[in-house]
């Protein structure tokens, strides 16, 4: 069974690699140079991920990296004699694909620097009117200071800083200065980093995966950042409540509080009275003696 055909994804990715190497440069320089023609989010990384075919280039990218290495896209395909797959069901043959893209180079190569608007031949950042004062002003609170960083930064806007403002409710100036004072560089840029970081560490069947979990990531990163929650009182640590206040336990003291003064007794009935209290009840309990008759006259 034939080997199946390159697609154009591998055969472009395959010339970058070409290229950057005739270029004497390595990963790190080659990003270094990308950036300088307004490739600003790249990074080492990056330029890996393209070079192996695994990051697909958008047609803004790809000009901008035959700019940077002052190549064609036929130079950039390179010679390759085989048939390049375009679709599952379309192939071209190698000599039609550089038809189509041909150029050969010179006039991009005839180009003076200053007729390439871009960073490395500007003094501010490409297209990118220097920023009105109110957002230079906004963007201290995430920790970047002055026009130029801030022109810098959002000269870094990519479809990825759009797509994330979207999701988190900001504008992309605000939530490429919110990723610039977190981490120094892009939202693209600090993902591909931590996506090559890990890569290595990440099982093939889940490599897939990757660049969605550390996207997921970095939003919630960057939503604390952006939207700080308040202090909810109900999550307030509870503090136990103090015990109330008692008492003091009473001591023994030489020196006592004067008491009320208490009624005086009543005083005893005489020793006489109580003796003739029987005697008064028998002589009541007799019955009484018959009334004298009256005298009568003889």
């Amino acid at each position: 069974m034939a080997d199946r055909p390159r697609s154009l994804r591998q055969l472009i990715a395959a010339g970058a690699a070409r290229v950057r190497h005739e270029r004497g440069l390595d990963e790190e320089g080659a990003a270094e140079l990308l950036r300088q023609h307004g490739l600003t989010a790249w990074q080492a990384g990056t330029v890996s991920q393209a070079e192996a075919g695994v990051r697909p280039l958008a047609v803004e990218e790809l000009l901008l990296l035959c700019a940077a290495y002052r190549v064609s896209l036929v130079e950039l395909a390179g010679p390759e004699p085989e048939p390049v797959e375009l679709a599952a069901t379309a192939r071209l043959p190698a000599a039609a694909v550089r038809a189509v893209l041909a150029d050969g180079g010179e006039v991009l190569r005839a180009l003076p620097p200053a007729a390439l608007d871009v960073p490395a031949t500007r003094a501010t950042p490409v297209g990118i009117a220097p920023p009105p004062d109110a957002l230079v002003d906004a963007a201290r609170r995430f920790g970047v200071h002055g026009p130029a960083e801030v022109g810098r930064a959002l000269a870094g806007i990519g479809d990825a800083e759009r797509n994330a403002a979207r999701r988190l409710g900001v504008s992309p100036e605000r939530l490429v200065l919110a990723a610039v004072g977190r981490w120094g560089r892009t939202l693209t840029a600090e993902r591909d980093a931590r996506i090559e970081g890990r890569r290595a560490s990440t099982e093939p069947d889940r490599q897939i995966m990757l660049r969605g979990l550390v996207t997921r990531e970095l939003l919630v990163e960057l939503e604390h950042r952006l939207h700080p929650s308040p202090p909810d009182p109900a999550a307030a640590p509870i503090r136990p409540t103090p015990p109330p206040a008692t008492a003091p336990p009473a001591t023994l003291s030489t020196a006592t509080a004067p008491t009320a003064p208490t009624a005086p007794a009543a005083p005893a009935a005489p020793a006489a009275a109580a003796s003739t209290a029987p005697a008064a009840r028998a002589a009541a309990a007799r019955p009484a003696a018959p009334a004298a008759l009256p005298a009568t006259a003889d």
